[in-house]
């Protein structure tokens, strides 16, 4: 009779280490992921919350007078290349502003000027 080895059945222990490396690799790429996109999430939400502040001061600060202009309206070709050199109309418009402080990110304070044409302000 011929001498028959049995088969055995199972994993040696360097597949098993070596599998156990490659789900670590893949789990600290995975936890990377989660972090990036945790941060990610919490700094778009820093930036909605500052910038509906500035919305809000936007609408409640007064409106500061700067002055007067007048638009010029001329009318065109229907390509809008040649201008004629008669003014049809023109326009006076009251030019406003309002000033809004908000902080950056890094904490520090900043100011933004939003200039208006028109509205009920002014002297």
């Amino acid at each position: 009779m011929k001498n028959r080895k049995k088969h055995k059945a199972g994993e040696s222990l360097v597949e098993v280490m070596v599998a156990a490396v490659i789900f670590l690799m893949v789990t600290a790429v995975l936890q990377g992921a989660i972090t990036f996109c945790s941060k990610a999430q919490q700094k778009s939400r820093d930036i909605r919350e500052r910038n509906a502040k500035v919305c809000q001061d936007l609408l409640t600060s007064p409106e500061i007078f700067n002055g007067t202009a007048a638009f010029a309206f001329q009318a065109a070709s229907p390509d809008g290349l040649q201008t004629g050199t008669a003014t049809l109309f023109q326009v006076e418009v009251q030019l406003l502003k309002k000033e809004v402080a908000y902080t950056t990110e890094d904490g520090g304070a900043r100011k933004a000027t939003f200039y208006l044409f028109g509205g009920g302000g002014g002297p």
